[in-house]
């Protein structure tokens, strides 16, 4: 399975969980992940801004990326040709490259990708990648 970072984020913000990212973090859990290779900075940049505005504390961030160090998470890097077909799905589909590059993950992987993304969802059942999390 793919995950984004909105749904790993989901379990560390109480206002943000849903029954079905619990429900993610349950097989996340158990089972090997994927990621792109921003996925670390995306998740890092929005604790950051969160301690900045004082939403959290840096010992609660800590623990969390202690708990994520747990799980079987591998990080794909990509390559070259990767950039112009997340570009591609980027424009057919209106999202951010970070976004593409998750769905181009997913697609190319053929695994289900969880995302509590709106924009991302959407064109996860455009392509025919199954969801999670939803």
């Amino acid at each position: 399975m793919v995950i984004d970072s909105s749904i790993t984020l989901s379990w560390f913000f109480p206002d943000e969980e849903t029954p079905a990212s619990s429900a993610v973090l349950d097989e996340v859990s158990t089972q090997l992940v994927v990621v792109p290779i921003h996925w670390r900075l995306e998740v890092a940049n929005v604790l950051a801004m969160a301690e900045r505005k004082g939403r959290t504390s840096r010992p609660l961030v800590d623990r969390f990326l202690l708990r994520l160090d747990d799980f079987q998470i591998e990080v794909d890097d990509g390559n070259a040709a990767v950039f112009s077909a997340v570009l591609e799905l980027a424009r057919k589909h209106t999202l951010t490259t970070y976004d593409a590059a998750y769905l181009h993950l997913a697609q190319s992987r053929g695994c289900p990708l969880a995302t509590l993304d709106k924009a991302l969802r959407e064109a996860c059942t455009n392509v025919g990648v199954h969801l999670r999390g939803v």
